[in-house]
């Protein structure tokens, strides 16, 4: 997020009809019918939704992936690990965490670790 606008409801031309959406942290999601009361609606839950889980859309736990993990906790450790002087300890974790997410990425995060599935680490 931009400061401390909102994300826009947007309009993506199609044949059938022009579509509603909202870019949220980099992924699009669809609301309906561009203009319509319902997909109005749907920006303003997703939105609400949105800003209560600190700019992140609520995630099923087996659903969340490596992606997703990632991009919590540097929001978290830059909050978090910060000096006195107000920079940051964040940067810290950035060589690691670039290569978690090249290597296992889209993986669920349920499936990794020790008992997990096939993006098991040993």
């Amino acid at each position: 997020m931009s400061g401390n606008r909102a994300p826009k409801y947007r309009k993506q031309r199609r044949k059938g009809g022009d579509l509603a959406f909202v870019e949220l942290n980099g992924a699009k999601h669809y609301l309906g019918h561009f203009g319509s009361n319902e997909s109005r609606g749907r920006h303003r839950r997703l939105l609400a939704e949105w800003a209560a889980g600190g700019g992140h859309l609520p995630v099923e736990p087996e659903k969340i992936t490596i992606y997703e993990l990632r991009a919590r906790f540097l929001q978290y450790a830059q909050s978090c690990y910060k000096k006195r002087d107000g920079t940051t300890e964040s940067e810290n974790f950035r060589p690691i965490l670039k290569a978690l997410k090249e290597l296992y990425g889209p993986c669920p995060v349920i499936e990794f670790g020790a008992e997990g599935g096939q993006a098991e680490l040993r």
